[in-house]
C-alpha cells in the first residue's frame, strides 16, 4: 500500500490500492471522497492507518487530505470535505 503522497504523484489509484477502500462517499459534481487503508507495517510506531483522498469518475485523485488515526474520524471528514 503507497502513503497519499505517492498516490497522489501517481494521480491515479491502481487496482491494488482500491482493494483497500474502507469507505466511499455517495458522488457529488462527480467527485467521491473514499478512506483507504494504509499499509504501515515495518514503519516506526505510531502511525495513522486511514488516507483521506477525494477522486473522480475515472478513479484519478484530485485530491490528498492526508491521514488520521480513526476510521470514524476520516469517515467525518472525508464526508464534510466533499
Amino acid at each position: 500500500m503507497k502513503t497519499y503522497k505517492e498516490l497522489l504523484s501517481e494521480m491515479s489509484l491502481s487496482t491494488r490500492d482500491q482493494k483497500h477502500i474502507l469507505h466511499s462517499t455517495d458522488e457529488k459534481n462527480g467527485k467521491r471522497g473514499l478512506v483507504i487503508k494504509r499499509d504501515i507495517d515495518g514503519m516506526p510506531k505510531p502511525q495513522d492507518k486511514f488516507i483521506m483522498v477525494i477522486v473522480d469518475k475515472n478513479m484519478t485523485v484530485i485530491k490528498g487530505w492526508g491521514t488520521h488515526p480513526s476510521l470514524k474520524g476520516a469517515i467525518n471528514f472525508i464526508t464534510r470535505k466533499l
